[in-house]
């Protein structure tokens, strides 16, 4: 009950004081930032621990965490497509995030895209015989060629299902 709230609530002020150590926001933004990630939770069925630990890496992949009173930031907006995507049940949100974010670098893509590697990804995985997971962890290793060459996220994740679906591991 109230204990579990409390170490919930630490949990929380500490995952975002680990983000902050890299956004180094003032004190204002920070507080802005713990809202914003805060109000996540609800949309997207995640505790707010669970979103700042994928926040941390989606903030040290290089996405802004300083917010405008009329923008959202751009890792808020990586972190909420990572978060649905956990929250499908087919991985976590820190798996997304990792993933999601190594996608958005390679092809030098807006955070507002991130909507949409989250469901190439997803393709990916319902169409081929791998794991979130399994591809997270493994995409990163074709993504700096795949861009080079203008292949796109789509085409590595057809072909990535293709060649699962024969036995290639």
């Amino acid at each position: 009950g109230v204990r579990a709230a409390g170490t919930a609530v630490i949990g929380f002020d500490k995952n975002m004081r680990n983000v902050n150590s890299i956004a180094q926001l003032s004190e204002g933004s920070f507080r802005a930032l713990e809202k914003q990630v805060a109000g996540l939770a609800g949309k997207t069925a995640q505790s707010p621990r669970v979103l700042a630990e994928g926040l941390y890496d989606i903030v040290s992949s290089g996405f802004k965490a300083k917010t405008s009173l009329s923008k959202t930031s751009e890792a808020i907006k990586v972190l909420e497509a990572a978060a649905l995507a956990g929250t499908a049940g087919l991985t976590s949100t820190a798996v997304a995030s990792k993933a999601v974010a190594a996608v958005l670098n390679a092809y030098r893509l807006k955070a507002s895209q991130a909507g949409k590697v989250s469901d190439a990804l997803f393709r990916t995985v319902d169409r081929g015989v791998i794991s979130f997971e399994e591809l997270a962890n493994n995409v990163g290793d074709v993504l700096p060629f795949a861009s080079a060459l203008g292949v796109n996220i789509k085409q590595v994740g057809a072909a990535t299902a293709t060649m699962t679906k024969a036995g290639v591991s």
